[in-house]
């Protein structure tokens, strides 16, 4: 395949892939085809707006790692920068300035950075090496970006940095340096059984996010509740994902919806998962 053809054929997975996790329903305290979830600023609508903002952003992060097959992986990670913030710009000025896909935005443009990069290359993509050149392209991003942050900073903080003074919580940077080990060594793998189980979308999404709830620290939630209630939260999560039913999942999603419960940094890691499983298992198009 081209690798202009490539670009394209990503931009599309990652598309299907934010759609995929927006529609899958019902998920627990976050946005879907039922209901809001713990969000008064943003609905259903507010996320199709977001999709169509950053959907000309996906082949633009595939190319530049295309072209940049000669630099550090730290190096690419810089020079993709500019190019994140002006997506990132996009979607609010899509949402009125409302936060959806912040955290998918830097997850999925890494690896469509990286994708790009390991196509040029002539390289298989598999989970397994993106995981691996993300890793690379965001070593020691906890350490320049969090370990620097003063209490004196925080009325400009993000929800994530303030979680990483207050509990030591790394988030989504910690995440990237890790190479998204939890999605590439966990959630994937487990939502492939499941689709290898033959059910359908909903269910395998939902469960794999329960799972990805059940394990990670998500600062979303740990800002809004605290580590106690999170730790509750985890549990829950691990108990449903194992005995799932369509019932005991609407239930939970009542229960954060009472709580302002929403594990939005799992959501964006599910969004991931939908879109790793498609770049590396999806068969590729023909050469035009």
């Amino acid at each position: 395949m081209s690798t202009l053809n490539f670009s394209r054929w990503l931009a599309l997975q990652a598309r299907e892939a934010l759609l995929y996790e927006l529609c899958a329903t019902p998920k627990p305290g976050l946005v879907d085809r039922a209901n809001n979830g713990s969000h008064r600023d943003m609905d259903f609508y507010t996320f199709l707006s977001s999709i169509q903002a950053l959907s000309p952003y996906w082949e633009r992060l595939a190319n530049l790692g295309q072209e940049g097959v000669d630099l550090e992986p730290a190096a690419l990670l810089e020079r993709a920068r500019p190019l994140g913030l002006e997506a990132q710009e996009a979607m609010f000025k899509a949402t009125g300035g409302v936060n959806t896909h912040k955290g998918a935005l830097f997850a999925l443009g890494l690896a469509s950075v990286a994708a790009g990069r390991l196509q040029a290359q002539g390289e298989t993509l598999s989970p397994s090496s993106l995981g691996e050149l993300m890793a690379a392209m965001s070593a020691g991003i906890c350490q320049k970006e969090l370990e620097s942050l003063s209490p004196q900073q925080v009325a400009t903080m993000s929800h994530g940095e303030r979680m990483f003074l207050r509990h030591r919580a790394t988030g989504a940077r910690g995440q990237a340096q890790s190479g998204y080990r939890l999605v590439v060594e966990g959630a994937l793998p487990y939502l492939r059984s499941l689709e290898e189980e033959g059910l359908g979308p909903d269910e395998v999404h939902v469960r794999a996010l329960l799972w990805l709830i059940s394990q990670l620290e998500d600062t979303n939630i740990l800002a809004r509740v605290g580590p106690q209630l999170a730790r509750q939260v985890r549990q829950q999560a691990q108990q449903l994902s194992e005995n799932y039913s369509l019932a005991e999942a609407q239930k939970l999603d009542r229960s954060f919806i009472a709580l302002n419960i929403s594990p939005g940094g799992s959501a964006d890691l599910l969004s991931l998962a939908i879109f790793l499983n498609r770049l590396c298992f999806s068969p590729l198009p023909g050469v035009d």
